[in-house]
């Protein structure tokens, strides 16, 4: 079954903002396809304010992937970085990673 990313983003977004966590706390979101498992990582430190909420990060994220018809399955990771936001996921043919960035503005 080929599940749609943004769907899977959009309930893990859900569950992450009701337990109260924010894209600020965040390193990275890392993605097992083999157990659909999802590893969480934190910052001992968190973003400067007015870091992009977790909420419109993860849908940007959810649209490109709906637009590019990126499955979940090709999910890897989500790095929260200070500069810029980074997908990466696995090419369908699953011989090339791709990554995508999101310069976050000042």
């Amino acid at each position: 079954m080929d599940l749609e990313a943004a769907e899977v983003l959009n309930a893990l977004c859900a569950e992450l903002t009701a337990q109260g966590t924010s894209s600020r706390e965040l390193t990275a979101l890392e993605f097992d396809p083999e157990s659909g498992h999802v590893d969480i990582l934190t910052r001992e430190r968190a973003h400067a304010k007015g870091y992009p909420d977790l909420v419109s990060t993860l849908k940007n994220i959810g649209q490109t992937c709906a637009k590019d018809r990126i499955g979940v399955q090709q999910l890897r990771r989500i790095e929260f970085l200070e500069q810029e936001i980074k997908l990466e996921l696995i090419s369908r043919s699953g011989n090339q990673t791709i990554v995508y960035s999101y310069p976050i503005e000042e």
